[in-house]
């Protein structure tokens, strides 16, 4: 059974934790992270370079090493998820709930759900052929 629910305090208290740990470490590599829309391109460069190393480490990977990946996503989609609150992109911070898991993202005004967390890890294991960018684009457009 699929809940779906708006805890909008408690992903602000996730995204207020998570997301200053990548601004502060994207800024050592001289990427600017600001909250603002345009950023989310960073995160982009941010996401390249994480794929880049992944791959070369993928054939001595430990569970360890996979584990700190996972948290990069985590703290990237919690970035995504403040920018568009604190930018008031319109829709609503949302909980999913499954037999999966749980998933803190944000609901369009569509009603597309789209949980930037997972939009990360997949960035990472595939590359730029699954930017994040360009599927915030499609659907805040579409939102519109």
């Amino acid at each position: 059974m699929v809940r779906k629910g708006s805890d909008e305090q408690k992903i602000r208290e996730l995204y207020k934790k998570l997301a200053p740990e990548i601004v502060a470490d994207s800024a050592k590599y001289h990427i600017r992270l600001d909250y603002t829309i345009d950023s989310l391109k960073a995160v982009d460069t941010v996401l390249a370079a994480l794929h880049k190393e992944y791959i070369e480490l993928s054939k001595d990977m430990t569970e360890e090493t996979e584990t700190g990946y996972l948290g990069y996503a985590e703290m990237l989609g919690c970035y995504m998820l403040a920018v568009v609150d604190k930018q008031g992109t319109p829709g609503r911070l949302t909980v999913v709930t499954d037999e999966f898991g749980t998933a803190y993202g944000f609901t369009f005004q569509s009603g597309a759900f789209c949980d930037f967390v997972s939009w990360c890890r997949k960035a990472i294991l595939n590359g730029n052929s699954d930017a994040v960018y360009p599927k915030f684009a499609f659907f805040s457009r579409v939102s519109r």
